[in-house]
């Protein structure tokens, strides 16, 4: 616990911590939020509207809304978040939003002073030591200061899955949910972590079953949901062996542009990751690489600005059912009351700066992290976004009702051009076509394979100037199979089409000819 202090106080007054926060001014005091939560006003802190100094000057003091129009004392981290509902100026949840920054690793975590937070969530060793380096995830929080009143109404929403801004409200939108551009007109309200990333009612569980649900497509929330479980929950070992006689373990290890893979280390804390090139940790981990990309392309969409409440744009009213049964949940309260999330300090954002895990954003006028969709270096996100089009393209399917032959093709159609979501696959249109070939085989196989209503035709017997010579009754002395029926009336079909064009154009010549011997026209030797 002492060095884990010492790291700390080291983290917010060593010189290194403002490389990345420029405007942070060493000359003013710090204002304690929580035990180890601390906050500074920045030089551009005046600038900002009166609702959003209002709101930071509330939370400041470290107060909760006890229900009864009352301010009680609340020494408990985790409940931070909720005293944002109640400051001198009234403002709604509509004009709240989110996003996913992304994740990093902390070798110092010390379970933020909640004891059974803390046990819950500290690693634990095949020894049953403890100690161990946490993953941990970090959102951020935006506030619109202009709000109007027009609830979901008064936003206009990006789609990552057609890339088009799209307003629903008839008499326009007055500002759009893009707190995840850099020029923004929505300010940053707060960072937020949670030490449970993928556990039981961790930050994926309580994001997937609330608000995903109701914005992801079907085959992004059907990979995440479930999918979420294949991340280790702590530092595993392999059984296998480095170059140099370490033990290798694997854990989930946080990448750039705020993604979530699988690592390979060197020691038992997954703390050193592995260098070599012998082992990786897929084949180690047993865990699937193609599975590990499209999770993370599904978890784009949280990295662009998502209202804190959770919506459907394709259903009336933005009504949203979640999988738990709720109706429009909050997902930033369900964050702090069911996944225990804390306020970020300074050393936590510094900290994860440095290992360049982050989306881009903006903090004090200076942008942390990097990539992000609609972002100059958003080159890696941007990739996962057309990987993922082109993959739902090609596995969606359409329904029987507007099925079109083209339109199926990938690169005919918009993906998704009418509604946000992929449409489910047509099981009913598969089912139709499956009983029609059925039936048109059993069909076939009955008539000995002829397909019109003459189940017996006697070529032999034909008549034709191309076949004039011809004997063809050898060719049926042995009763024919069904393949061979079919063949055969096939060519009796294009031999008949033959003959009549042939006897068309002879027709045609001859009455040619009778016309200029009438005429008495004569003719070119």
């Amino acid at each position: 616990m002492l060095i884990s202090l010492i790291l700390c106080a080291a983290s917010l007054s060593g010189s290194t911590a403002y490389n990345y926060l420029p405007h942070i001014r060493v000359d003013e005091p710090w204002t304690r939020v929580s035990h180890n939560a601390q906050f500074q006003p920045s030089e551009v802190g005046s600038n900002q509207p009166e609702a959003v100094n209002a709101a930071i000057s509330r939370f400041l003091e470290d107060r909760d809304y006890d229900g009864e129009q009352t301010f009680v004392t609340n020494s408990t981290p985790s409940m931070n978040y909720q005293t944002f509902n109640f400051t001198d100026v009234e403002y709604s949840n509509y004009q709240f939003a989110w996003r996913l920054l992304g994740f990093y690793i902390d070798c110092a975590y010390d379970g933020d002073g909640d004891d059974e937070h803390r046990d819950r969530n500290r690693r634990r060793l095949p020894s049953d030591d403890e100690g161990g380096c946490q993953r941990v995830v970090l959102y951020g929080v935006y506030l619109d200061p202009y709000y109007e009143g027009g609830g979901f109404y008064e936003y206009e929403y990006y789609s990552i899955y057609n890339d088009t801004w799209t307003c629903y409200n008839e008499d326009g939108c007055r500002q759009a949910m893009d707190c995840h551009l850099s020029d923004t007109d929505w300010h940053l309200f707060g960072i937020f972590k949670i030490t449970n990333v993928a556990g039981g009612d961790g930050f994926m569980e309580q994001l997937f079953k609330h608000q995903g649900v109701c914005i992801m497509s079907e085959y992004d929330y059907e990979t995440t949901y479930e999918g979420r479980e294949v991340f280790p929950g702590g530092c595993k070992e392999t059984g296998e062996y480095d170059a140099d006689g370490n033990a290798l373990y694997y854990d989930a290890k946080p990448e750039r542009h705020g993604n979530y893979t699988i690592g390979l280390y060197t020691d038992e804390y997954c703390a050193f990751e592995y260098t070599g090139s012998d082992y990786d940790p897929f084949t180690l981990s047993g865990i699937d690489e193609y599975f590990i990309d499209d999770f993370n392309s599904a978890l784009d969409i949280f990295k662009i600005c998502q209202s804190c409440f959770a919506y459907d744009v394709t259903a009336e009213d933005f009504y949203c059912y979640d999988t738990a049964g709720y109706e429009n949940c909050n997902q930033c309260m369900k964050f702090g009351n069911k996944a225990s999330s804390h306020v970020a300090t300074l050393g936590d954002i510094e900290l994860a700066s440095r290992q360049q895990t982050l989306v881009g954003f903006e903090l004090l006028g200076e942008t942390v992290g990097s990539g992000g969709i609609g972002r100059s270096d958003s080159s890696d996100s941007d990739l996962n976004k057309k990987t993922r089009k082109m993959k739902q393209k090609i596995m969606a399917t359409y329904g029987a009702a507007d099925f079109d032959l083209w339109s199926w093709l990938p690169f005919e159609r918009d993906y998704n051009k009418d509604e946000g979501n992929p449409k489910p696959f047509p099981f009913q249109a598969s089912w139709i076509f499956f009983l029609c070939n059925f039936l048109f085989f059993i069909y076939m196989w009955k008539n000995e394979g002829y397909f019109l209503p003459l189940k017996k035709i006697d070529i032999s017997e034909k008549e034709s100037p191309l076949l004039e010579e011809i004997d063809l009754s050898a060719g049926i002395e042995k009763s024919p199979s069904c393949y061979e029926n079919f063949t055969k009336q096939l060519t009796w079909l294009i031999d008949v089409a033959v003959d009549t064009s042939f006897c068309s154009l002879e027709n045609r010549v001859r009455t040619s000819f009778a016309r200029f011997a009438v005429n008495e026209t004569p003719l070119d030797d």
